[in-house]
Parts: structure tokens; C-alpha cells; sequence
């Protein structure tokens, strides 16, 4: 996420990009850590903290904002994140059920079958945005069965909280690492949607994502 916390850094936000344990540790484990990093945060009065996820880190946003009321939470982000799961977890899961080490506890959680993640308890709901990609070369993409960016079909990025969404023409590895989708997190932190106002202002921002 370092591409973009210093391109948001530049545009004049606070941006932090914690590291946690997303192959090693469940996706519950992960919230939790979410959770107590936020509380380490001592925002004040008056602070905005939004939430920008890639991939996994998009679940653990979701599922930490259904776990607890955040104060000061603005808007979010999800990138690229299999929010219905994806085909590619649930034959990673069929290879590794035998194994008696399975370092990967974060598959249960990307798969298809996986437990819906409710809706944030923060009221009103934040608005949410949704960013895929649909540029698949990595062979594994052609195992979905639609449109993808070679690890998450479109389709499965999707939620019905969201408040607006928007396809780039890019890959689950890159996306996070591209200029066009880094204007699209600001524009949308600042309106509320994808599209472009230059009459908003900034406010902290939390990056928090797969490397």
C-alpha cells in the first residue's frame, strides 16, 4: 500500500499503512488487530478517519466495522476485494484441506461459501466505494468464469452498501499501485463518488491491504 500512502500524502492527508498478518492470520484475528490499531490512533474531536483496503484488506475493514462503532469514520474504499469470495479460494482450499500445516487461515474467509459479512454498525451507514479491476493476464484468471482481474471476478467485488462503483483496466497486483486508481480513492474520499469534484477538502486516512 506504500504507492499509495505517499501519493495521498502528497494530496494532503495523514495516510498510515499498517502491516498485520493476513497469511498467517484468520480473518477475524485480523479485524481484531484493525480494531485495537484504530484504538491506538487517539483521534481527536473533529478527526475524519477513513478506511482503504486491497483484496483481504477490504473484508477486514468490513468486518471490523461490523464488530464496533468507530467515532470520527468517514468514507471507504474497498479494492479489489472478493467480497462474494472467489472460485480461486475454493480450489486452494480442496488442494490444502489434506495438509497437516495450513498456514493460509485467511482461505476460509475468500471463499464462496464463506460467511456474509453484516452490514457496519455505524449509523448512519459510511459510504462505501468499490474499486475493480478487469485486466487478467495471470493464468489462473481463466479459471473464473467472467470478467476478472485474474484472482476476483467484477461481480464478486460488489455489496449492496455500496455507494458507487468503478471498473479499471487492471490486474489484483497492480491495481493498488496505479495513479488512476489512486485519483479515484481521493475523488471519492473527498465527494463521496467517482466522480471528479476539485471543491472538497482532505481530512486522515487509514490504508490498510495486501502487499
Amino acid at each position: 500500500m506504500h504507492f499509495l500512502e505517499n501519493y495521498l500524502n502528497k494530496r494532503g492527508y495523514k495516510a498510515i499503512s499498517p502491516i498485520f498478518p493476513t497469511t498467517l492470520g484468520s480473518l477475524e484475528e485480523c479485524s481484531v488487530n484493525l480494531s485495537n490499531y484504530i484504538d491506538t490512533l487517539n483521534l481527536s474531536i473533529g478527526d475524519t478517519l477513513h478506511l482503504v483496503g486491497h483484496s483481504m484488506g477490504g473484508l477486514i475493514i468490513r468486518r471490523c466495522l461490523a464488530s464496533r462503532i468507530i467515532a470520527g469514520l468517514g468514507r471507504c474504499v474497498l479494492i479489489a476485494t472478493p467480497n462474494a469470495g472467489t472460485l480461486l479460494a475454493d480450489l486452494a482450499s480442496r488442494f490444502l484441506r489434506h495438509s497437516p500445516m495450513n498456514p493460509f487461515k485467511s482461505i476460509r474467509s475468500l471463499k464462496t461459501s464463506a460467511e456474509k459479512i453484516r452490514g457496519p454498525l455505524n449509523s448512519p451507514c459510511p459510504e462505501i466505494g468499490v474499486i475493480s479491476g478487469n485486466s487478467s493476464d495471470f493464468s489462473l484468471g481463466l479459471v473464473l468464469r467472467s470478467q476478472n482481474d485474474g484472482r476476483v471476478e467484477v461481480e464478486s467485488t460488489k455489496i449492496d452498501a455500496m455507494k458507487d462503483f468503478i471498473v479499471l483496466p487492471y490486474g489484483h497486483h497492480e491495481i493498488h499501485h496505479r495513479e488512476e486508481t489512486a485519483k479515484m480513492i481521493d475523488v471519492f474520499l473527498r465527494t463521496g463518488n467517482f466522480k471528479l469534484d476539485l471543491g472538497a477538502g482532505h481530512s486522515d486516512l487509514l490504508l490498510y491491504g495486501e502487499r
